[in-house]
């Protein structure tokens, strides 16, 4: 092989290895795109549409200004261990009494109770003012058929950073439901007085959040609730 053919196959052997690095960036590009979104604080301005998709169509007449959620919130309710049934000796909240999180106390997104990137727990025991006895049971678990769950506090669309369905709307689009217990639970515009409020709605259905007693937002999660299964 003379020196140009030697040449020639080197020139070759960098295009195709060219090709393979470029070939690999395109795929990684294409793979993280289609990659759920991390929440961003500037797209919170918009009425969550699902699936990812934002509709800005409402921004200047929204009744409730949806601000951008301050993500530097950090604030959560007491702490716990690692779940247990209910006791009159403790009252903490641990894995075991967490209906569901948020991500800050005012206009901001649900989580379901496990999703940890959200600090704010919203606690049955911080509610009812006592721990729920659930014994050797998953007290997260539905009970009843899909779409007609009879522990159903509201409905998320995805498990973190979502707006919310309330528990007597069943649209199809909101299918992660947030069960607890044995909570029996419905919106209104005030809870009656056997009663607990859970958390508040902007609406029944693309609804964003608020901590209970905060009273901004017209539409409350009321439950009852006798203490254990």
């Amino acid at each position: 092989m003379n020196s140009k053919d030697k040449i020639s196959v080197i020139v070759l052997a960098i295009l195709l290895l060219l090709l393979i690095v470029v070939s690999m960036f395109l795929l990684v590009r294409v793979y993280t795109s289609e990659e759920d979104p991390e929440p961003n604080p500037s797209r919170d301005y918009y009425n969550y549409t699902g699936l990812g998709n934002y509709d800005n169509s409402n921004l200047n007449n929204n009744e409730y200004g949806y601000n951008p959620i301050n993500y530097e919130n950090n604030r959560t309710y007491r702490g716990g261990g690692n779940g247990g049934g209910g006791s009159s000796k403790r009252n903490i909240c641990d894995d075991g009494q967490i209906i569901m999180r948020l991500y800050g106390e005012e206009n901001t997104h649900g989580a379901l109770w496990n999703e940890t990137v959200y600090s704010l727990k919203v606690c049955y025991n911080e509610i009812f003012g006592e721990m729920f006895d659930f014994g050797n049971r998953d007290p997260h678990q539905c009970s009843g058929n899909s779409g007609e769950e009879n522990n159903l506090v509201l409905r998320l669309i995805k498990s973190f950073n979502s707006h919310a369905e309330a528990p007597e709307v069943f649209s199809g689009d909101y299918n992660l439901p947030v069960c607890y217990g044995d909570l029996q639970c419905t919106s209104r515009a005030e809870c009656l007085a056997d009663e607990e409020e859970i958390a508040s709605l902007t609406g029944e259905r693309n609804a964003h959040l608020e901590s209970r007693d905060a009273n901004n937002y017209p539409l409350k999660i009321c439950c009852t609730s006798s203490g254990s299964f």
